[in-house]
């Protein structure tokens, strides 16, 4: 075993200790030092010298297995090292572990290109970060409820990285707001710090993505960073706005693919939402192939084909709102040939920070939590690494057993296939079975969003009866959808999709179309109108059996007492 020589730092210093904010006291020696010979930490493992003056110390990875040991010297300067068998850690890891607590909101102030942010861990980022490659996916999100209450705090950035099925969080950023520039300056912040990987994974905040490009071009330069977008929360949009237009019984009961005729509307409602796993374009291809574009516009011509002219316009407005949020933004959409599609690990992980922290937790039990975070998913990270483990395996197995909706079974037999013939149709009535179950999923569990609403929620504006002059004829929408071959391309988007006016009857058309939506939320007929009334009226009822229940025992009580 070999023996190394390395030169004593102090981590932390006589006032290092790992108690935080309170009964820090004062050693002779460090608790926690560093070797800048090695560069591995070690705690001291008692509080008492020898008879030589010297302290004995053992590897703070000792609880994974390293036998290693150490002691100071007289001098308390030099160190006799042996070998360790796990990664190395940059220098000054701890220099935040036991500031107090002033020390940390005067940190959490510094000013960053003149947005105020800050990364609040950043012993973190630092070695996280250093494991980061760049072909390695990084996952960013956002969460509200736990943010800490302190200085105005809007929401804590979390940047992840995706790697073995799983997600390793990377650094938490504390900011007061949510502009490109503050986005801008905390990726930025990051990728100085070390941050390596080129592929991001984010949410539809127009804000987040544009600072994520603009970060990395800053700090780096111009390079083949590629961002896209979160699959999962594409079609949470999607049906959001289908309920809104009137198309919630189609997301709902079983159907068959195949029968397009009846079940139609149902079909391209799911069709529109598999729409992403289309590719953008195909390498070594027609570098004017655009499978989204395709089939979008296969869906349009399908959508002339509804017989009920109810559903038929309802669909107008949905296709209307796809084309003017999302068409624009095919290359980010497609999530063809990416490693990771979803955000849905920071998703778990905001979850978990929800239940062990709650609404608005103080600062330091805020970064308290943290600690223990980080200590874990290095840990996490080194054991995948040694043992090929991901953790603890029956958590894994049981959790597997369970899992019984394969999401992507459908699209991965159709990928090989469509390759080959470019069968846009084909694709699309194949995977959207696979949507079905996104619908099942969303209608058993609801909506991960959080307590506050983000630009993600109100970033697809729908439009309704305020500005009603902006939505094209219902009648020729479908062919102003998408710029004709012979168009003249031009940089105004006015010019690209152009406005038409309306005729009486189709306006006549478009009012009694709006009062259909606005009645009948869940169908064309009223049925689930006049269940939902009745069963609003039972509920009624029932209250007011229990507050008439109530009433009576309260006064039976209050008789016994005073008889």
């Amino acid at each position: 075993m070999s023996r190394q020589a390395g030169v004593l730092t102090e981590g932390g210093g006589s006032r290092t200790n790992v108690r935080w904010f309170r009964g820090v006291r004062d050693h002779p020696k460090p608790t926690i030092v560093y070797t800048t010979g090695d560069g591995h930490y070690f705690h001291r493992e008692k509080n008492k010298p020898d008879k030589l003056n010297r302290f004995p110390y053992k590897c703070k990875n000792a609880h994974g297995g390293c036998p290693v040991r150490a002691h100071s010297s007289v001098d308390g300067s030099n160190w006799t090292v042996d070998g360790h068998e796990h990664l190395e850690e940059p220098d000054a890891l701890y220099e935040t572990y036991a500031l107090k607590r002033k020390e940390l909101i005067k940190h959490l102030l510094r000013q960053e290109d003149g947005v105020s942010f800050d990364l609040v861990y950043k012993a973190f980022v630092r070695r996280m970060l250093n494991i980061v490659r760049p072909g390695d996916i990084c996952a960013i999100d956002c969460t509200f409820m736990t943010t800490p209450d302190i200085l105005g705090a809007q929401q804590v950035l979390i940047s992840s990285m995706m790697a073995y099925n799983q997600a390793y969080p990377l650094a938490f950023a504390v900011m007061q707001r949510k502009t490109v520039e503050a986005y801008e300056a905390v990726i930025k912040k990051l990728v100085d710090l070390g941050l390596g990987g080129k592929h991001f994974v984010a949410d539809w905040e127009d804000s987040l993505r544009r600072g994520i490009q603009q970060g990395v071009r800053a700090s780096r330069g111009p390079d083949d960073t590629e961002v896209w977008g979160c699959l999962w929360h594409y079609c949470k949009a999607l049906k959001t706005h289908a309920v809104r237009c009137g198309l919630g019984e189609h997301l709902e009961g079983p159907y068959e693919s195949a029968n397009l005729q009846a079940n139609r509307v149902k079909v391209l409602v799911r069709c529109l939402a598999v729409l992403p796993r289309l590719p953008h374009y195909l390498p070594n291809e027609d570098p004017n192939f655009n499978g989204i574009e395709r089939g979008f516009r296969w869906i349009k011509e399908e959508c002339e084909l509804i017989e009920c002219d109810r559903d038929r316009l309802k669909m107008y407005n949905l296709m209307e709102y796809w084309r003017k949020e999302w068409l624009p933004k095919t290359a980010e959409l497609s999530v063809w040939g990416k490693g990771v599609e979803v955000t849905s690990g920071l998703e778990s992980y905001n979850k978990d920070m929800n239940s062990s922290l709650g609404k608005r937790p103080k600062f330091g039990d805020f970064v308290v939590h943290l600690r223990s975070e980080e200590m874990a998913a290095f840990d996490k990270y080194q054991r995948m690494l040694s043992l090929n483990l991901p953790g603890q395996q029956k958590r894994r197995f049981t959790k597997k057993q369970q899992r019984e909706i394969n999401l992507d079974s459908d699209v991965n037999v159709q990928k090989s296939s469509f390759i080959l013939t470019h069968d846009v149709k084909t694709f699309l009535l194949t995977s959207s079975r696979t949507c079905n179950k996104h619908f099942k999923i969303l209608q058993l569990f609801g909506d991960d969003r959080p307590d506050i609403i983000n630009d993600e929620d109100v970033s697809a504006p729908y439009n309704n009866e305020e500005n009603e002059e902006e939505v094209d004829n219902p009648s020729q929408i479908l062919e102003s959808l998408l710029p004709s071959e012979d168009d003249q391309q031009t940089d105004s988007d006015d010019e690209q999709i152009p406005s038409l006016r309306y005729s009486p009857e189709e306006d006549d058309m478009r009012r009694r179309t709006r009062q259909w939506t606005a009645t009948e939320r869940r169908g064309c007929d009223g049925e689930e109108r006049a269940r939902a009334d009745r069963a609003r009226e039972e509920r009624a009822k029932e209250e007011r059996a229990r507050e008439e229940r109530a009433r009576e025992e309260q006064e039976k009580k209050e008789q016994e007492k005073k008889g």
